[in-house]
């Protein structure tokens, strides 16, 4: 158990002080004031959710990135640089390397989201110094904010998970990173990809699309975030069976990850 803690903490550190990470989270925090300087210079009539929106997708788009690029980054250095041989030589099963590895990942996520979240929110609610709307007054519902925030670290969850499978199956990240970028739009289109595949028919095409849909992660279902004004989707969400899917996608992935790594040759 200390080891594991250790690799955790080590994978976190790590991710921490990554160029990348500090460019992205500049870039990242730029393109939340941007969203407030659009709002102002546009005149929308929903300045809040105009903000809200842009917000959140800018950090959900930062843990994204920070997610893909790490992984693909830290898990190639550690086999280039050879790292990975002293710590499995101490001995440290490789399932509890990988484990590590996602769980640091998982726990940078929440970091930054926390972070971001709440620079956000302080944002939202210093708009009213500089919004010229008449009457406009930020009411953030923080229970449904803090809803969407969770629902980011889930997807995030997903993709990362995907995007280390990929990293140990594949043998360029460059494949690996455009395979899970994708994967992250598919999830997205799934219900439009389904609709298609039905206008098919019944088809070798349309099975195999079918196919993959059964593969590809539904992130509509997770996509909290683009309904944060929707009182009827919000009333319909289920946050039972949102996290038992996302336990399943990902204990099936690390599942796969494992096995593939087990097997692979350092």
């Amino acid at each position: 158990m200390k080891a594991m803690w250790a690799l955790i903490r080590f994978s976190v550190l790590e991710n921490l002080r990554s160029r990348t990470y500090l460019v992205l989270a500049l870039f990242a925090a730029a393109m939340m004031l941007v969203g407030l300087m659009l709002t102002v210079l546009g005149g929308t009539e929903f300045p809040e959710r105009v903000l809200v929106d842009t917000g959140l997708a800018m950090a959900e788009l930062f843990c994204l990135l920070v997610v893909l690029t790490n992984t693909a980054m830290i898990f190639l250095q550690d086999l280039e640089t050879r790292s990975i041989y002293a710590v499995l030589a101490k001995p440290v099963p490789r399932s509890m390397y990988l484990f590590s590895r996602y769980i640091g990942l998982i726990a940078v996520t929440v970091v930054n989201l926390i972070l971001m979240g709440t620079f956000h929110v302080l944002l939202i609610h210093a708009s009213r110094l500089v919004v010229d709307v008449a009457g406009y007054t930020p009411r953030l519902d923080l229970s449904v904010y803090i809803a969407a925030i969770a629902s980011i670290v889930l997807k995030i969850g997903i993709i990362g998970a995907l995007m280390l499978m990929l990293v140990i199956a594949m043998t360029s990240s460059t494949g690996a990173l455009a395979t899970a970028f994708l994967v992250w739009l598919a999830g997205h289109f799934n219900r439009e990809i389904s609709f298609f595949a039905d206008r098919m028919g019944p088809s070798a095409p349309a099975f195999l699309i079918r196919t993959i849909l059964w593969i590809i992660p539904d992130f509509n279902a997770l996509n909290l975030k683009d309904f944060i004004g929707d009182t009827v989707i919000l009333r319909q969400f289920n946050p039972a069976m949102t996290l038992l899917y996302w336990v399943a996608y990902v204990g099936v992935t690390l599942s796969v990850c494992a096995a593939l790594f087990a097997r692979r040759d350092l």
